[in-house]
């Protein structure tokens, strides 16, 4: 029989870690160009925000709206339904998502042959059993997981770090 119990990280050596990683983060952001700088600050400023936004919205992320859709629809319960802001966040994260590959030039539509329809619903289906052992997606683990240090977190991340290196060689093949 399994028992289940608690890690605990004692707040002090929690801030020491977080504070620490920070740190090296900006030592490591003093060696690099000024491109690989501006991209890590993009990056950081984009964290900073999703942080922002799960304060103030916590189920605000695709997959927890998703799930939330399912199980209204499931149980047939109309009190389940998410509130009318978080598909307004969603859409906005569209949305945004949209202008800035507009604004960049990176933005095109690419005819789909049937091979690519199967190889992206295999792998969305493979995300979606992934969210659903992990308790969230991506952005649950890396703006939830692994800040509050959670060895599960931390184990998460890392099994997507793998799987992204093996799915990018398997495409290559």
């Amino acid at each position: 029989m399994y028992q289940i119990t608690h890690y605990q990280l004692d707040s002090k050596w929690h801030y020491v870690i977080l504070i620490g990683f920070s740190v090296v983060i900006v030592l490591c952001m003093t060696k690099m160009n000024s491109e690989n700088r501006r991209l890590w600050l993009s990056m950081l400023g984009i964290g900073l925000t999703a942080g922002i936004v799960f304060l103030t919205e916590p189920k605000w992320t695709p997959s927890g709206l998703l799930k939330d859709i399912s199980l209204a629809v499931w149980h047939q319960d109309s009190g389940l339904w998410p509130s009318d802001s978080r598909f307004m966040l969603i859409a906005a994260l569209i949305i945004g998502m949209v202008v800035a590959a507009v604004h960049k030039k990176t933005f095109n539509f690419i005819a789909l042959q049937k091979k690519d329809c199967v190889r992206h619903l295999l792998a969305g289906c493979l995300m979606g059993v992934g969210a659903a052992i992990a308790s969230g997606g991506n952005d649950s683990q890396l703006l939830l997981g692994l800040p509050s240090l959670s060895p599960a977190g931390i184990t998460t991340i890392l099994s997507m770090l793998v799987g992204i290196a093996l799915g990018r060689k398997i495409i290559r093949v």
